[in-house]
């Protein structure tokens, strides 16, 4: 069934695609050509039986002169060979542009893999740059954060190295994928000079799909502040609230009482972050609470996140390593003790790269004071 509907999607993206000047002369063209050839011909019917005969007949000739028609045909054959050749550059052109899709493979397996499933509005070379953790997932939970967080970080110089071999003008960069929230905070993190990424998540709605983070339907719906950390000194828990609850008990469980800042959706949902629009403005207002924190002297943040890849992914693109002070996203594990029992260190002014560190007891009250 999933099949089916991939065809489907691909034929709607072909019998959508826009519609370029090679085609727009071809068409008009042949067009042309046709009624050249409508204009001068002949046509008889003969039906009989054994009761009647019935004889139609038609012709076009007498209406515009021969050397119109021959002018217009002329002209058509002229408009599809421009098209042919316009058709050649542009083709020329697309086999110089480059689509560098980076996927992520981790912890839900997909059978669709994301450079299949791109629209046809998106043309040029496609290569593949995937990031496969898989072989480290048992019954949905990463089991070797290391070897993963080590294969994002040479992607990272993978995809360096496949940029040089272009013409900036000529690349454009995808990425979607489904992989633990700290690697993929940290990829959005390692991609944040890179001006422009088309993103897509994955579509869970039967029978699943790839889909673009695209312009429009933005709701206005935006983070609500459920709680907000206070203080001056210290480490800071900052909360985000958005395809499903953070389990507070939980935090509380693992860090103890420090400061925490909890910004929820009013409507938690795991279908309504497809606005770019709205993930902009969502990443905003993350960035703007770091901020506060960091104006507030906090030393040091715990993020918990709980989102769509995608906005995961945005999160990480806004995160300003440079100004804001340390960060280290948490993992959520149900079924561990403590429930967040590791994270990613995110590079900053004093961390040169991403560190992994593990969790194995909560926080005691003095080593909040210290």
């Amino acid at each position: 069934m999933s099949d089916w509907m991939s065809i489907g999607h691909k034929l709607v993206d072909w019998i959508t695609r826009p519609s370029t000047l090679a085609l727009l002369l071809i068409r008009s063209g042949i067009a042309l050509l046709g009624f050249s050839v409508l204009g001068n011909i002949a046509v008889n019917v003969l039906f009989k039986s054994s009761e009647m005969e019935l004889r139609v007949g038609g012709e076009t000739t007498g209406g515009l002169p021969n050397a119109w028609l021959y002018g217009v045909g002329a002209f058509g054959l002229l408009l599809v060979v421009l098209g042919l050749i316009v058709s050649w550059i542009d083709r020329r052109q697309v086999q110089r542009k480059c689509v560098l899709v980076m996927e992520h493979r981790g912890l839900f397996p997909i059978d669709t893999p994301l450079v299949s499933s791109l629209p046809a509005t998106i043309v040029g070379r496609k290569e593949e740059l995937i990031v496969d953790v898989r072989e480290g997932i048992e019954d949905g939970r990463l089991t070797r954060p290391d070897i993963a967080l080590q294969k994002v970080i040479d992607s990272r110089g993978d995809l360096r190295r496949r940029l040089e071999r272009e013409n900036p003008a000529d690349v454009l960069l995808v990425y979607g994928g489904l992989n633990a929230v700290p690697l993929t905070f940290l990829t959005g993190l390692l991609l944040d000079d890179e001006s422009h990424i088309k993103v897509f998540d994955w579509d869970r709605k039967p029978p699943g799909r790839w889909r673009e983070i695209a312009n429009g339907g933005d709701d206005q719906k935006r983070f609500e502040v459920e709680q907000q950390a206070t203080g001056n000194q210290g480490e800071a828990i900052l909360a985000l609230s958005v395809s499903y609850q953070v389990e507070l008990p939980a935090i509380r469980e693992t860090f103890g009482e420090l400061p925490l800042t909890h910004l929820k959706m009013g409507k938690l949902s795991s279908d309504s972050h497809w606005s770019s629009e709205k993930q902009a403005a969502l990443a905003m207002q993350f960035f703007e609470e770091l901020k506060r924190l960091a104006a507030c002297g906090f030393s040091r943040i715990h993020l918990i996140i709980a989102a769509p890849n995608s906005v995961v992914f945005q999160l990480g693109r806004i995160y300003d390593r440079r100004n804001l002070p340390p960060a280290i996203v948490h993992q959520f594990e149900r079924t561990s003790s403590p429930a967040y029992p590791w994270g990613v260190e995110l590079p900053s002014h004093a961390v040169p790269a991403p560190l992994l560190g593990y969790r194995s007891r909560v926080i005691t009250a003095g080593e909040q004071k210290a």
